[in-house]
């Protein structure tokens, strides 16, 4: 029976556009490259304003130095949203599939008009405007490309973003660059209810709270000057107003970040509306501005005829004038009234972290990415009137602005471009770019080679070495401009003179368009998991040669684990679109054991051509198809597991033991959403590789090893970039004490012997407690185990969640999350989220009708042996308990061998420790 690698691996040389690259597999290795960029004039406007040096610049031309292949279309105005997507924009699509962006330029109502879609609003009886319907065909969650507008009324509307969505980009008006190191956050702790004002104890905290997280992101990445503008229950009377806004945005800010409470008209808390940004004079200064708040994207808040004709996000990006801008070069915003502070957040925290991580480099990608992560943080989850989350999410936030304009994160670098000779003779450009502060190859930047005239004739990205090869075809003498593009670096052109092509060729390898395609299969059937002991499997690869040349290739497929022995190669020459076949086999180590993760690499190798290895992975399961609720998780990157006390065949397996500390332990008085830093565990504990003395204790079922001022009550997925850092989360949820009414007890409690407990003693979870005093009550503790008494192979101490009775309800959406997470958030186990076990998870309630006598453990363990087969006291597995078995223990104390050599444990005393004890045990056994 063979093993499985599911799924389609194209590699690189098939032409992917580049936006989508955040969105692709990791495993996937495209040759990514700059696609097309369609523009929408509205019937009645003067394409000349789109294309005049004097009136703002030359867009298109500009766009074309972006490496975009620019067209332009006139939408009749009388034609409906679904007319425009069916007869203009969809059919551009299927016949240029590398479509990037769509702007439409013209509001939805007035002189210069673009029809849009709409979506009802699920909190209030309005309708919503959406252009987003544009984007896809079959699938909502799968656009084919990204989308902006530019939601002009007057040509001086048009002029004014035109001008400045090429200035953000160019720079040629400003000479000092470092207001671009500047940030700030604006943030509003407050609501109504009914149109009636509540209490400001009843205001929701979590928009400053995400600001507050916010803030410790950027500081991480670099910014040293944050200015905040917050409103909340403490500041209300004095706060309503605060300076710093406008302040801060005339002197120069790169970008802002708004969460809380406005509409159409603007930020009410602080307040900040339409009349104060016309009324700001920042210049060519200009910031890119995210705004989650309700309302402030509605580019069609007039969609019924009445309403405003600009809503805030308009004013942002058309105020001032095309020689005195004022406000922002783009924005992203909601066009719906009444969204919701929990979602709004994740779209924050997502999109935030995709910018900073450089995933996601322009703003309506990065947008997408914020969407995206609704699907799973809220999957499933609909409103009363039956709309779907995410699905409504996906529409009503977009980009007002050009949607591919790069988020500018601090002082753009510059780049260092290696060129002997501007005099070329030969018909292509190859040269290596660095980084100017530290020589570093640059990796992505987008070449553009326009001619005199302004025509885009070649493109190129350069590879992971900083090569990059640009090739055109041309039949005259021109003068030549390269332009070079990355999103946090300044634009970079430089002048060639093309005198003839000596027909010279390129010094180094270029991609190719080749597709491979691999599956590992048993007799037609494509299983879902490897399964250990298979030592006939098989695979499958077909190549396609995609490209207009011959290819030369050697294909090697290679394992990465010791757990797998694979290793196959074969050569091909391909001729122009001609395919190939290639055949192999491998197996599987019958010591491999359930959860691992085993990885493989696929090599390709040519004379003349460059194409990125392939990296894949499978996971040892169950079986075939099946991944049983009595085994392990799959490990995380770092190497942890989940066990339970259902996994019994092995050996890390946790026996459920309740360890009672609420007569014993010291109480840390925490109180309803409050946290305690500064916990001493009382003892050095490795975790993730790093070393803590100390954790911050939450009152919310969590703890986390890096401090954290926030009582985080809002669970999050593991891995998730919101949320504290290093995190343990025996049961992550809103815990309550009905405001003081019910006692809230968490105890801490070190027993000398090598364990750190910390336990959440009969809480009340915050759904259920307005029904106190009989309300639910939740149970549940948390071990940590001193490595220097309980050792483990990597040093990482062990962790045991232990859950004594618990009630996993839920109103809000998202259950619990249980698991752990590693400092940097990239990484972690997932044991349960929002109801959902992971694999390996043995989740169920007792005939009592909760959750109860659960045991979890979280351990690293670098070459683990399945037990399930093993006899005890049969260290080597030969079935037979002799002398042969007590030298194998000996030579492992003795370190003469290591006991992952063993299929079946040396610490036969179930002591987690190997030694002397482990030899004289098997002695007493054999004599016996």
């Amino acid at each position: 029976m063979a093993l499985l690698f599911v799924g389609t691996v194209l590699l690189a040389g098939e032409l992917r556009s580049l936006v989508m690259q955040p969105f692709d597999s990791v495993n996937q290795t495209y040759n990514y490259q700059r696609g097309s960029y369609l523009i929408l004039l509205p019937e009645g406007l003067n394409e000349t304003f789109l294309t005049n040096e004097n009136y703002g610049g030359n867009f298109v031309k500009f766009k074309k130095s972006q490496g975009f292949d620019v067209e332009v279309l006139i939408i009749s105005s009388n034609l409906t949203a679904q007319q425009v997507k069916d007869t203009i924009v969809i059919p551009f699509y299927e016949s240029n599939p590398m479509l990037e962006y769509v702007l439409l330029v013209g509001d939805v109502n007035g002189t210069f008009s673009i029809p849009t879609f709409t979506i009802p609003s699920y909190n209030e009886e309005d309708i919503d405007v959406t252009d987003y319907p544009y984007t896809f065909t079959d699938n909502a969650y799968e656009p084919h490309f990204f989308l902006g507008r530019w939601p002009i009324r007057t040509t001086a509307d048009f002029l004014n973003i035109k001008s400045r969505s090429i200035q953000y980009v160019t720079m040629e008006n400003i000479d000092d660059y470092s207001y671009l190191n500047k940030a700030m956050l604006v943030a509003g702790n407050y609501k109504t209810a009914e149109g009636e004002e509540v209490p400001p104890n009843q205001w929701p905290v979590t928009p400053v709270w995400t600001s507050l997280w916010l803030m410790e992101e950027w500081q991480d990445f670099g910014y040293t000057e944050i200015d905040t503008a917050f409103f909340h229950q403490y500041n209300w009377e004095t706060g309503e107003y605060n300076p710093t806004i406008p302040n801060t945005w005339d002197d120069g800010v790169g970008i802002i970040n708004y969460r809380g409470w406005g509409d159409g008209n603007g930020w009410h808390k602080p307040y900040f509306h339409k009349e104060e940004l016309e009324g700001l004079n920042n210049g060519w200064n200009l910031p890119i501005v995210l705004s989650f708040v309700c309302n402030t994207g509605d580019f069609g808040n007039d969609y019924s005829g009445s309403g405003l004709s600009k809503c805030f996000g308009e004013v942002m990006v058309t105020a001032g004038s095309v020689i005195n801008p004022k406000g922002a070069a783009a924005m992203v915003g909601p066009s719906d009234l009444d969204t919701d502070t929990r979602f709004n957040n994740v779209i924050c925290g997502e999109m935030w972290d995709a910018l900073l991580e450089q995933d996601a480099p322009e703003l309506a990608q990065a947008l997408h990415v914020g969407k995206q992560s609704l699907m799973y943080e809220f999957s499933g989850l609909s409103a009363p009137d039956g709309t779907v989350i995410d699905y409504f999410y996906h529409h009503i936030y977009s980009v007002i602005g050009d949607p591919s304009i790069p988020v500018r994160l601090l002082e753009p670098g510059v780049i260092v471009v290696d060129i002997q000779s501007t005099d070329l003779t030969s018909s292509f450009i190859s040269t290596i770019l660095t980084d100017q502060s530290d020589g570093t190859p640059l990796s992505g930047v987008v070449g553009a080679l326009l001619d005199s005239s302004g025509n885009l004739i070649a493109k190129s990205v350069s590879n992971s070495e900083g090569q990059l090869i640009v090739d055109f075809d041309t039949d005259s003498v021109s003068d030549l401009t390269l332009y070079l593009n990355s999103a946090q670096y300044r634009q970079e052109s430089m002048q060639f003179n093309y005198l003839s092509d000596d027909g010279g060729t390129y010094s180094n390898l270029v991609p190719v368009a080749l597709d491979f395609d691999i599956s590992l299969y048993d007799m037609g059937n494509i299983p879902d998991y490897v399964f250990a002991g298979d030592s006939n499997a098989s695979f499958r690869a077909f190549l396609t040669n995609n490209s207009s040349e011959d290819i030369d290739i050697n294909v090697e497929v290679v394992s990465l684990s010791d757990y797998m022995s694979v290793n196959q190669s074969a050569s091909y020459m391909l001729s122009s679109f001609e395919s190939a076949e290639m055949v192999g086999a491998f197996s599987i180590a019958s010591n491999a054991v359930v959860g691992m993760v085993l990885p493989f690499k696929v090599t390709f190798t040519s004379s003349q051509h460059e194409i990125q290895d392939y990296y894949g992975q499978w996971i040892v399961g169950s079986g075939y198809n099946d991944y049983y609720t009595d085994t392990p998780s799959p490990q995380c990157e770092y190497g942890y597991k989940a066990y339970d006390n259902t996994d019994i065949d092995y050996e890390q397996a946790p026996v459920y033991n309740w360890i009672e500390i609420n007569q014993i332990g010291t109480n840390l008085n925490l109180t309803d959403d409050s946290v305690i830093n500064d916990v001493q565990i009382g003892f050095d504990f490795n975790y993730f590789g790093e070393t803590y003395t100390s954790m911050t204790v939450c009152s919310n079922g969590w703890a986390s090893f890096e401090p954290c001022p926030l009582s985080h009550f809002w669970n999050f997925s593991i891995p998730n970039p919101m949320g504290p850092s290093g995190m343990l989360a025996p049961f992550m949820d809103d815990l309550d004490d009905d405001d003081g009414n019910e006692p809230f007890n968490v105890y801490a409690y070190n027993d000398g012997n090598g364990r750190f407990i910390v336990q959440w003693d009969n809480v009340s979870n915050g759904e259920d407690d307005q029904n106190c005093p009989d309300c639910i009550k939740e149970t549940f503790q948390m071990i940590l185990y001193d490595s220097e008494v309980y050792p483990t192979v990597t040093g990482d101490g062990d962790i045991v969640f232990q859950y004594k009775e618990i009630h996993d309800i839920d109103q809000n959406g998202n259950y619990s999350t249980i698991g752990i997470e590693s400092p940097n958030q990239d990484d972690g186990v997932q044991y349960l989220f929002s109801g959902n076990p992971g694999l390996g998870s043995y989740w169920e309630m007792s005939d009592s009708g909760y959750y109860e006598n659960i045991a979890i453990k979280f351990a690293t363990v670098e070459l683990e042996q399945d037990t399930s087969d093993c006899i005890t006291y049969d260290v080597n597995g030969d079935f037979v308990i002799n002398v042969v078995d007590i030298i194998s223990v000996v030579n492992v104390v003795l370190s003469i061998q290591d006991a992952s050599n063993f299929p079946c444990s040396a610490d036969v005393n179930g002591d987690s420790i190997t030694n002397v004890i482990d030899v004289v045990a098997l002695v007493n056994y054999i004599l016996s």
